[in-house]
């Protein structure tokens, strides 16, 4: 993994997709603190880096 893909950013739906969760499960872990908090694009729009998804899995699963 290069730099580039450790920063790309992921919206909702993509981070859903590679947790194989449901983007309603998503959010949920995000408010109850569960799961790291994104990053304010604009007013409607939030995403989260890559690498952080990865430590996220990487948590999870030890």
């Amino acid at each position: 993994m290069n730099q580039n893909d450790e920063n790309r950013l992921l919206r909702r739906s993509e981070v859903a997709k590679l947790l194989g969760i449901g983007e309603s499960t998503w959010s949920r872990w995000v408010a109850e603190g569960k799961a790291p908090r994104g990053i304010r694009l604009s007013l409607r729009a939030v995403a989260w880096r890559y690498s952080d998804i990865l430590k996220f899995i990487e948590e999870r699963t030890d």
